[in-house]
């Protein structure tokens, strides 16, 4: 949990040195005015998510990290986003372990429509869509023979979210926020690294909260 929390300080430490220490004319003030960037930390629960069928294993639990560039008000308005989801699961075999990876970004773009606002804080929905792309591994491992199989594939799924943030704004360019989602993962196409689709049952969609700095220039 530690390295999301100094990956998110060392986002706006940078994004603080960037904005106020370089010259970014030709640019025009007014549009930099605009400009909104939102890095956030996440848990999501995926409860469907299992590679049993294939000897591996899974946590319900996996991190991810994001960023969000918008030209609104923070949370109104549209927003590119991108998120990185990883994880690595041990699990006993019989006189061997598994071990399983997992990993997926996610492009999209989001639409929010504030619901309640006053001075200092917003309530506002979203919903958004976008694509899904990544890979898992599977390995056996033993002690005495070292890795006896693995296993690679690729993963594909169109994504659609729905969810509310609460913003509590620090000041008028910085605002901390909260939400909860939920993440609709379409049909997962599973291929080999030769590109030979693989049938599957596995599913990717489930439940997200997340805590985010909404940072104006």
């Amino acid at each position: 949990m530690w390295q999301y929390i100094r990956v998110f300080v060392c986002l706006i430490g940078v994004y603080s040195i960037s904005t106020h220490a370089i010259n970014w004319d030709p640019i025009p003030n007014s549009f930099l005015r605009r400009v909104v960037i939102i890095p956030s930390i996440s848990a999501g629960h995926y409860p469907d998510m299992s590679f049993s069928s294939e000897n591996g294993s899974a946590d319900f639990i996996l991190m991810s990290r994001g960023l969000g560039i918008g030209l609104n008000e923070p949370y109104e308005g549209f927003v590119l986003w991108y998120d990185y989801t990883n994880g690595q699961f041990l699990a006993e075999k019989s006189d061997e372990f598994s071990e399983t990876t997992v990993a997926w970004d996610v492009y999209g773009i989001r639409y929010y429509v504030p619901i309640v606002t006053d001075d200092f804080s917003r309530l506002s929905l979203f919903v958004s869509g976008g694509y899904l792309r990544g890979y898992y591994t599977i390995q056996m491992l033993s002690e005495s023979k070292g890795v006896t199989a693995y296993r690679k594939r690729y993963l594909k799924a169109p994504v659609a979210m729905v969810g509310a943030v609460f913003s509590y704004h620090l000041n008028p360019e910085w605002s901390l926020n909260l939400d909860v989602a939920y993440r609709f993962v379409g049909d997962v196409s599973v291929t080999t690294p030769f590109n030979k689709v693989v049938a599957t049952d596995l599913a990717l969609s489930g439940m997200t909260m997340s805590l985010s700095m909404a940072i104006g220039l």
